[in-house]
């Protein structure tokens, strides 16, 4: 008997250890269940999060490649100013260039002008001079074939 009752306190003891366990068992697949509903919930926030940030990084690269666009484009620009001071600067200087040559033609073409009136002045006085000396000339051979004549006359 005495066995008998300490197998039957010990059925007790191993069906009320029995049910702890089965309960322990319980909560634990209980918390197992809220853990993977975590681990899930946890894993969908980092895959949206994951899809956010390589959006941003995306959304990133497009603005640094428009940045660095945008850089060569104020850097041609730049480039196309200086080229256009250039420009202007050789327009400054070819301009005053053509001014003074302008100029050393207007003061070429008053000499040209002056030494025509030279030249027509200097023509009207050599026809002056030169009816002077046919009209001496003329006179002196009329005075030569005078004396010619009277030389003869007197040889005669």
């Amino acid at each position: 008997r005495e066995v008998a009752r300490e197998a039957a306190l010990l059925r007790d003891a191993l069906s009320s250890a029995n049910q702890e366990r089965a309960l322990e068992a319980e909560a634990c697949r209980e918390r197992l269940t809220v853990l993977k509903e975590s681990l899930a919930s946890a894993g969908r926030a980092a895959a949206v999060a994951h899809t956010r940030s390589a959006a941003r990084t995306e959304a990133l690269k497009a603005a640094e490649e428009r940045a660095a666009g945008a850089e060569e484009k104020a850097a041609g620009a730049e480039r196309l100013r200086a080229r256009l001071a250039q420009a202007d600067a050789q327009v400054l200087l070819e301009s005053s260039e053509l001014h003074g040559t302008q100029e050393r033609v207007r003061a070429l073409e008053h000499a040209v002008s002056s030494s025509e009136a030279a030249v027509e002045d200097f023509r009207s006085r050599f026809a002056a001079s030169q009816a002077e000396h046919d009209s001496a000339a003329g006179t002196l051979r009329a005075q030569l074939a005078q004396q010619t004549a009277v030389v003869d006359t007197l040889g005669a």
